[in-house]
């Protein structure tokens, strides 16, 4: 059963009056507590919030302060914090669940270029010198893959000149050995 808060008045006298719907006894516990207090009280077993406060009347109508009990439900008054928390907790899953994917998108990114330039290091390994890498993203893992590249054309062409030079010692010295050799002059 949903109730509406339940406002009780404690005249002067100490004589209580309280709307319609208001739990049993609780207004009297309220004002036993002493006046202005935010408290918890029950009612059988069902928990309340009550807020009493002083109402002064001597000034306008020469008459004993009276005190305002207000009580309502504690379930009631917390359910739209229960929704919230519930709400709330979504909110950070989906948060992190977004991060994440983020965060899972933004590492496979970066690791496609150092994928690119370890097997093309392994060719290069290989002896293929001609091995090339295409990075596309305009960070550091360029400047690696353009100085890899510069790298493999350089080794290329190393390779080649010292190619040329052993063919060019072994025929002088394949020369040397037919002049100085009778059987082969």
């Amino acid at each position: 059963v949903v109730r509406p808060a339940s406002p009780c008045v404690a005249a002067g006298s100490g004589r209580v009056r309280c709307s319609t719907g208001a739990p049993e006894g609780v207004a009297e516990q309220a004002l036993a507590q002493g006046d202005q207090a935010d408290l918890t009280l029950a009612s059988g077993d069902e928990p309340f919030l009550v807020r009493t406060w002083p109402m002064t009347l001597k000034a306008q109508y020469d008459a004993a302060p009276w005190t305002v009990v207000l009580i309502r439900p504690q379930a009631i008054v917390r359910a739209p914090i229960a929704g919230f928390e519930r709400d709330f907790w979504l909110v950070v899953l989906f948060a992190g669940l977004i991060a994440a994917w983020l965060s899972v998108t933004q590492v496979r990114r970066q690791l496609r270029p150092l994928e690119a330039l370890t097997v093309a290091t392994s060719q290069l390994a290989e002896g293929r010198f001609d091995t090339r890498v295409e990075v596309h993203s305009n960070d550091e893992f360029r400047t690696l893959g353009n100085a890899f590249n510069d790298l493999s054309t350089e080794l290329q062409r190393q390779f080649a000149e010292l190619e040329a030079f052993n063919l060019g010692t072994l025929s002088a010295l394949a020369r040397a050995i037919d002049a100085k050799s009778s059987w082969t002059a």
